[in-house]
């Protein structure tokens, strides 16, 4: 089973970067050759990519110049170029123009939150499964953020990557969900990595809020963010480009996977993503008929339990490996839980083998 390290980092945005980058530059620099590989192979020769790169970089400039210094830290430290970090953080984006069958056959997740009024403890709860490529696997690091300003934050992510999902100590958490739409293709826009970094920099639920409602994307992507102050709150928004759509909780609980299901969007653009993954109709499904007759009994062993559900495997709720056309591999990569209400993560790489939790706090 692989080992997810804890890496963390203090001070200013440039130094931050330099520790990571000197920390976890082994895992940086491996992410890198992976993802420099994938473009390759999809007809992308690097210069092509190193200019598309650089008009993210423009993107992220204007919308968190701090995290455009935090990645030329890694850069300096880890021993590889700005536009390779772009890739990293940018990968959905870029992957995307490739009209290659490689990202949205992979890019499968299940998020869920359960609010405290349905908990046990009166916690929020707050999880993913992630169910990406196999080789990922073994380049994902724990990374805890404590800043000069503002909440420590913790998130897991590949190596190199400033945010995936995580929460904060200001009790702010975020997960992210493959989604597509007619509308990704050719577009520039704020990463949608840097867009959940932001979220967890944010002192206090609007501002976390405003993160995703406020910067251009490039291409779809479903966006959970959650609030553990007071009765505690989620809004899961289906962002595409040009606008976002948002779902509320029902009876304490939301859940989500690889589809469009605010009526506004299914009205507005068309999910092109149903035809490559149908089974995404009843991931969610199941995960709610799991967690909803345990109401007020919730914890985080229920939530664990519900991302483990194998109904339709291989491409359950819980992925075992499936080997695509050109033989690369994609699978549940990790489940987390995230107590929101208590800072703390707990993580099950390769779930589907049965694995040992990881804890994490922030």
């Amino acid at each position: 089973m692989p080992m997810v390290p804890l890496i963390e980092i203090h001070g200013s945005p440039r130094m931050r970067g330099r520790q990571c980058g000197e920390l976890a530059g082994e895992r940086v620099r491996a992410c890198c050759d992976l993802f420099r590989g994938i473009m390759a192979r999809g007809g992308w020769p690097w210069p092509k990519v190193k200019e598309r790169a650089g008009a993210f970089a423009s993107q992220v400039k204007s919308y968190c110049a701090d995290c455009l210094e935090e990645l030329d830290g890694i850069a300096e430290a880890a021993g590889v170029s700005r536009e390779e970090l772009i890739l990293l953080n940018a990968r959905n984006e870029l992957m995307s123009e490739r009209k290659s069958e490689d990202f949205n056959t992979y890019d499968e997740c299940t998020s869920i939150v359960c609010l405290p009024a349905i908990t046990v403890d009166g916690h929020l709860l707050h999880a993913q499964n992630w169910d990406y490529r196999q080789d990922c696997a073994e380049l994902c690091i724990m990374l805890k953020v404590v800043p000069e300003n503002g909440p420590s934050l913790l998130t897991f992510t590949i190596a190199g990557g400033l945010a995936r999902c995580g929460l904060n100590s200001a009790g702010i958490a975020v997960t992210g969900n493959g989604l597509a739409s007619d509308r990704d293709h050719g577009r520039t826009g704020v990463p949608l990595a840097l867009i959940r970094r932001r979220v967890l920099e944010s002192a206090g639920y609007s501002d976390a809020l405003a993160a995703v409602t406020s910067p251009p994307v490039a291409v779809s992507n479903n966006i959970t963010v959650s609030s553990a102050e007071g009765d505690g709150d989620a809004i899961n928004f289906e962002v595409a480009p040009e606008e976002a759509f948002w779902l509320v909780p029902e009876d304490g609980l939301v859940v989500h996977a690889n589809h469009f299901k605010s009526p506004a969007a299914r009205a507005k653009l068309r999910d092109v993503g149903v035809a490559k993954n149908p089974w995404s109709l009843y991931r969610d499904r199941r995960v709610e008929a799991l967690l909803r007759p345990q109401a007020g009994h919730i914890d985080v062993q229920a939530v664990m339990a519900a991302l483990d559900d194998r109904f339709g495997a291989p491409r359950a709720v819980c992925r075992s490996p499936i080997t695509g056309a050109d033989g690369s591999v994609s699978m549940t990569v990790a489940s987390l839980v995230m107590d929101v209400t208590a800072g703390r993560m707990w993580v099950r790489m390769s779930p589907w083998k049965n694995a040992t939790t990881m804890e994490y706090a922030v």
